[in-house]
């Protein structure tokens, strides 16, 4: 009888255990884009502000290296050099112009407010730009059952669908290659 007893029981103890437990969802798109195309924008962003700066930062020096205080200046001069600088800075060639003639004169007057007042406009581009590169990624990303895929810097960046997002390897690509600019 206890035989019998034992094998009524026993499968009332295993049973729960062998339930089947739910498993945690897949990480959604949303998950993916704030934790992985967020962080990758910023940084793409981050990258493109500080090459910019430093570009406004070089053009500064030379241009005060080239022209010493009170040396004379011509205005075709003064507006290639700031138009070298509004370039780069990324301000499309309409509006270079005028800013390279803006930029020159400021330059002419003090080079380093001119270079303080680009440093600060490139930094106040940063959430803008930041956004550009978000946008860009999101309408680029490919979502599969077992992954996300975005094209970023010419090649098809790969992660796996699970927490955290593991990179696997680049895809086949090769990705458009989209250059953002500071200006709007």
């Amino acid at each position: 009888m206890r035989l019998g007893t034992a094998a009524l029981i026993l499968p009332l103890f295993l049973a729960p255990g062998c339930a089947t437990t739910p498993t945690a969802p897949l990480p959604s798109k949303a998950a993916f884009t704030e934790q992985v195309l967020e962080p990758l924008a910023a940084k793409q962003a981050g990258e493109h502000i500080k090459h910019a700066q430093a570009n406004a930062v070089h053009l500064t020096a030379k241009w005060k290296k080239e022209h010493p205080p009170g040396g004379g200046i011509g205005s075709l001069i003064a507006g290639l050099v700031g138009g070298s600088v509004a370039s780069g800075l990324g301000i499309p060639p309409p509006l270079g112009a005028a800013a390279g003639q803006a930029l020159a004169g400021s330059l002419r007057d003090d080079p380093d407010a001119a270079l303080a007042e680009m440093l600060a406009w490139a930094e106040t581009r940063r959430l803008p730009v930041t956004a550009k590169y978000l946008s860009l990624f999101d309408g680029r990303l490919q979502e599969s059952s077992d992954g996300f895929s975005v094209c970023m810097g010419g090649k098809e960046r790969r992660y796996a669908r699970q927490v955290g997002f593991p990179r696997l390897d680049d895809g086949p690509g090769p990705c458009e290659i989209t250059k953002i600019s500071l200006k709007d």
